[in-house]
């Protein structure tokens, strides 16, 4: 690769680690698109360097949020433990899936996620998701202080978070995404889970669903390693200043932020599916 060309690929990269982080998104519902459509990349193997370049966005992200000490370590493992075989399933499905059928569902998902962040979709968790309505032994109360002693305080239905975390590591898998364009959506407005703490969470469950999506489309070789590598390490230090922007938006920005870009990227995969 030319040096000229690589080292327009890190400024990308370092732009996308730097929205991708601040959102909790990763980053891959930015990298497909631009492996896709700008270097001209098939859609596998966008698909499958997405996935591996979200592990330098992702393991990022992590550490600064762990430093902010925003992360729910317990809810994060346990929504990753549904999420992680449901990424790898998907990953491996997508050898068998057209192109057409890869752009749609991305394009799909990019949709849904940005009108219910943009809107709020408050009905979506009172009609789904009633902690009320619960057994108490499926309710998990989650309390914690972060490293600016702020209290954050919230109930999640055990339930519905185990079996969205599933369906959204499948769909992760297929669209080539770190799984934070849907998981920040479940988590706050499907269980309740304040956005700081969601954003920060995403992150470390995005590292996980990352790693074993792009263990999957590595071994139907759909990674491009030299584009992971001017992307992923580009993303790495990005990833760093959108974690300092993140800590500093309100809720409702960072709301609003994440689901424009959203529809934006979802409008040009649909065109194109």
């Amino acid at each position: 690769m030319p040096v000229e060309a690589a080292a327009l690929i890190f400024t990308v990269g370092v732009l996308i680690g730097t929205l991708g982080s601040m959102l909790g998104l990763g980053g891959g519902f930015l990298f497909v698109p631009y492996l896709h459509f700008l270097l001209g990349q098939s859609i596998h193997s966008a698909v499958g360097t997405s996935m591996a370049s979200n592990l330098f966005t992702t393991s990022s992200a992590t550490l600064s949020y762990f430093h902010q000490k925003r992360v729910d370590y317990k809810l994060g493992l346990l929504l990753e433990s549904a999420a992680a075989p449901g990424s790898f399933l998907g990953a491996s499905l997508t050898g068998f899936l057209e192109p057409t059928v890869l752009r749609t569902v991305f394009g799909v998902l990019a949709a849904y996620a940005g009108v219910s962040m943009l809107t709020g979709f408050s009905l979506w968790r009172k009609r789904i998701f009633p902690a009320r309505l619960s057994p108490k032994p499926l309710l998990w109360r989650r309390l914690f202080v972060d490293g600016e002693n702020k209290k954050f305080e919230f109930t999640v239905n055990v339930v519905p978070l185990l079996a969205g975390g599933f369906a959204v590591g499948l769909l992760s898998g297929i669209a080539g995404i770190g799984g934070g364009l849907l998981k920040v959506p479940l988590m706050t407005l499907g269980l309740g889970v304040p956005v700081h703490v969601a954003i920060a969470t995403s992150s470390l469950t995005s590292l996980i669903t990352s790693a074993f999506g792009a263990a999957a489309h590595s071994t139907l070789g759909h990674v491009n390693l030299p584009l992971t590598l001017a992307l992923g390490l580009g993303a790495f230090g990005g990833a760093q200043v959108g974690v300092r922007i993140s800590k500093k938006a309100g809720a409702p920005v960072l709301r609003r932020i994440f689901g424009l870009v959203l529809l934006l990227i979802a409008f040009r995969m649909l065109w194109v599916g």
